[in-house]
């Protein structure tokens, strides 16, 4: 009875497992799938490393480290004055501005008239009022003068200084360090613009040249162009004008020109009709 057992499981076929293994394609098939799984496991793992790299650099951009602006924002011009109520008792002298506006710009002073070379400030009531930086800088110059009362000159960078005088009194004094907006002295009155009355004056100038605060409100000191170039901008300006009015001259002359030929050949016509005329007779 045994070797019937014996005898019928040794007759038996071979498993499925073995028949798969037999077949020609399991193997290849096999290792491509390995293949396929390995080459997968690596992607993600570099995936992921590559985004945890990035979070922490966000992270060390937002929290470990400082901002550091681009670029400093620059200082610009204000008005010297805080009181709402202030205005331009006399305006800088602009060599182009109209004739009436040049005459507004004149002070009266030992019976002559001088060009403004800023502009005047005062209160309707007639009443003082702080004079305040325009601009942050240095304190060159805080005194008192006989014929522009108390004086106060800051310097600023690019070779620009600003110009208070009139002044009643100083809150400062030379090599201060001062802010746009501290309070150098009160309007005041001056022997050079009597008529004025409690007013204070303010320049702004370049290489010690005046140049007009209204073009430059609201801008930086580096704004205003240097001698040099205001100069060779000027020489332009002007040798364009000049070449402008010599072609308006030019196209003009030719006009004349062919009035007159048009003028000739009209009177010559008229002088062949008139001999035709003579001979046919």
């Amino acid at each position: 009875m045994n070797d019937d057992k014996k005898s019928h499981l040794h007759k038996e076929g071979p498993s499925k497992f073995q028949k798969l293994l037999r077949k020609r394609w399991f193997y290849p098939a096999l290792y491509l799938g390995v293949a396929a799984i390995v080459i997968a496991s690596v992607l993600w793992m570099q995936t992921g490393t590559k985004v945890a790299d990035n979070d922490r650099d966000e992270t060390a951009h937002n929290y470990d480290e400082e901002a550091v602006p681009t670029a400093q924002q620059q200082e610009v011009f204000v008005e010297p004055v805080l009181a709402k109520d202030v205005e331009v008792k006399t305006p800088f002298y602009d060599a182009e501005a109209s004739a009436e506006d040049q005459e507004s710009a004149l002070v009266f002073y030992n019976n002559k008239y001088h060009q403004n070379q800023g502009i005047n400030y005062a209160l309707k009531s007639g009443e003082a009022f702080d004079v305040t930086a325009s601009l942050s800088g240095t304190v060159t110059k805080a005194e008192k003068d006989a014929l522009l009362g108390h004086v106060v000159e800051l310097k600023h960078s690019n070779g620009v200084t600003t110009v208070y005088h009139s002044l009643a009194n100083l809150n400062v004094k030379e090599g201060d360090k001062v802010e746009q907006g501290d309070v150098l002295g009160e309007a005041g009155k001056s022997s050079f613009n009597k008529d004025a009355g409690i007013h204070a004056h303010f320049e702004i100038r370049k290489d010690g040249v005046a140049v007009n605060p209204l073009d430059y409100f609201g801008k930086s000191a580096t704004s205003i162009p240097d001698r040099e170039e205001a100069e060779k901008k000027e020489a332009e300006k002007r040798e364009a004008e000049q070449q402008e009015a010599t072609e308006n001259e030019e196209r003009e002359a030719e006009q004349q020109e062919d009035v007159k030929t048009d003028s000739d050949e009209e009177n010559e016509a008229k002088q062949k009709d008139a001999t035709r005329s003579m001979t046919n007779a």
